[in-house]
This record gives structure tokens, sequence and C-alpha cells, in this order.
């Protein structure tokens, strides 16, 4: 088999049969579909078996609630394709897409292969987001330079999901999605990957549609435990960078960082839940150093966080002028 594509479900009953039509409608037709019900509390399951009926390339798989990396990885167990891909049960595809990264990995004999995407804002709003990436990394070398180094750079566009790729099987190999961790398990999967990859190829077409309009998206929640999270991958980070020998400007190596942190700040002061853990903590407060202008905010808001019109004042600044680059 040429393909096996990989689904989390998770209460996605509105949204898995335009992502499965969409790989349906692919232009390569020597495929499976690998459809993992992670413990849906909806009618998914039951849309995932009528359409399974209708196509024998669509495999479901039923399984308790354990997250989407217990069920990437169920179904990376199971998958059968000399390559390997990933769709999130609330996006779609363009029809060629699976065809053009086959093809330009076959050509270039690649570990893997890269497209860039397009938000789907759920209102007929859409915005192309293209990498800058090299059409070939030839090397191990390469690899390490000009893409996990632009990592640590924060120029992250298309590299940390695994959905706008397509990976050799043989490369994946015993590779695994850490099931041990909420966020990020996707990033530390393909970092992993970039660490080992000897050649890796990428095409600039936007092929990948990622639907931003899901509430219920695991984007669109964030809990306490989030900031231990991120921390501990920036621990690890900091010693892969070490390891790399990279130099690094750490204004922007801590962007990404701090944003997601502020963000979660936010997050947990619009729910009235403390936020004084991260604030005296003293890698906080080290890496804040960094971003001055937004730790002075975040104090600020932090002191008046009864007043709701000051803190969406506030977001809107930090998320659109702040970050803005």
């Amino acid at each position: 088999m040429l393909l096996s594509v990989i689904i989390p479900c998770y209460n996605c009953q509105n949204t898995i049969e335009k992502c499965i039509n969409s790989i349906l409608e692919q232009t390569i037709i020597d495929f499976e579909i690998i459809a993992v019900n992670d413990g849906s509390k909806d009618s998914t399951l039951s849309v995932l078996k009528n359409m399974s009926e209708k196509d024998k390339r669509i495999v479901v798989i039923d399984k308790e609630n354990s997250g989407p990396s217990s069920a990437r990885n169920t179904g990376l167990d199971i998958a059968q394709g000399e390559y390997i891909g990933f769709v999130d049960s609330d996006d779609y595809i363009d029809k060629t897409m699976y065809e053009k990264l086959i093809d330009v990995c076959k050509t270039n004999d690649a570990d893997m292969a890269i497209c860039s995407y397009i938000n789907d804002y759920g209102n007929g709003s859409f915005k192309k987001v293209k990498h800058n990436l090299l059409p070939k990394y030839s090397t191990n070398k390469e690899v390490v330079e000009g893409i996990i180094k632009r990592l640590y750079l924060g120029q992250q566009e298309c590299l940390p999901s695994p959905c706008n790729k397509v990976y050799k099987s043989s490369f994946i190999h015993t590779n695994r999605f850490d099931e041990s961790i909420y966020r990020g398990e996707d990033w530390w999967f393909n970092f992993y990957l970039y660490e080992r990859a000897n050649c890796i190829v990428s095409i600039p077409d936007c092929l990948y549609y990622y639907y931003q309009a899901n509430q219920n998206s695991i984007m669109k929640r964030m809990d306490s435990n989030y900031y231990d999270e991120w921390k501990q991958s920036r621990l690890i980070l900091n010693s892969k960078m070490d390891k790399f020998g990279f130099e690094i400007d750490k204004n922007v190596y801590y962007r990404m960082f701090l944003y997601n942190v502020h963000s979660l700040i936010l997050s947990l002061i619009k729910k009235n839940e403390p936020v004084d853990f991260i604030l005296n903590d003293d890698f906080y407060k080290e890496v804040v150093k960094y971003d001055k202008n937004t730790s002075v905010i975040m104090k600020i808001c932090h002191r008046l966080n009864k007043m709701k019109m000051i803190q969406k004042l506030v977001y809107k600044l930090l998320v659109k002028t702040i970050y803005k680059n």
C-alpha cells in the first residue's frame, strides 16, 4: 500500500465527514484511512462506521479516550503504507496534496516532505501561510542548520504540526508521539525526526486547510498545567541548543514561549484562577527579562484582573501588537 492517513477522532461529528471526504477525493487511490475514535461522547463513531461501510479503505478503530497522541500511536501501530500522513479531524486537504508530497519525496528519496497550509476561519475567511524552507535539505547537517535552528529562532511556519507532511514509513519506524505530555507532543514528534533526518524536501503549495473556528479544539483550551509542560520543553530545548552549539538571540528564542505563557496567564485570569505560580517562578522571572514591555503589561493585568474590559484591551495589545512579528 502506498499511503496510510491517520486521523485521531474525538467528538468531531460535525467535521469528520468533510475531513475524510477530502482524503477520499485524493488524486491517488492506493491508500488507507485509519480513523481512531478516541472515546467520543457524540455520534462520531456512528459517522465513521457508516462511512467505512461505503468505502473499505476506511479502517475504524474504537478505543477509550487517551488523547490525540495515543490515537495517533494506535494508528501508527497498524499502518501498512509505504508513506504515512496525518490529518486532524476538523481539518481537510487539497485533492492533490498527497500525490504532490509523495512525488517529491520519491524523486529525492527523502525521509519526509512538507507543504504550506491555509487557515480556514470558518466564516468564509482564509489566510495562506507559506513556509520559508528551501526545496531540499540533503544532509543531516543541512536539516539541523536549516530547519531545527529555524525552530529555535521562532520561524515555525508549517513546522510543528505533522499534518502538512508526509513521512516515509521506514524512516518513522519506531518513532512515536509522547503520550505523557498534553501539549506540544506533535512538535516533539517532528523535532526528534529532524534530529536524525538525512533528506527533507518541501513544496510551497498551500495544500492543507487548518480549521480555526472549532471552539472545542485543544488549541482553544488552556489549563494551568500547560506552564510546567512548556517550561520542561524549553529546558530540554536549552540542552539541545548546547548540543548543537547554536548561537541564539534570546529575545527571539523566548518570544514564542512567552507568547504562550502570557496567553495562558490571561486565560487563567479570565477564569479567576491563580497565576502567581507562574509570575513567581524563577524560570519565568529569568526569561521574561527578554520581554520587558510585556512583563510590565502582564503585572498590570494581574493586578486589575477584576476589570474585564481592561483584560480584553490588554489581550489584544499583547497578541496583536507586541507579537505581530
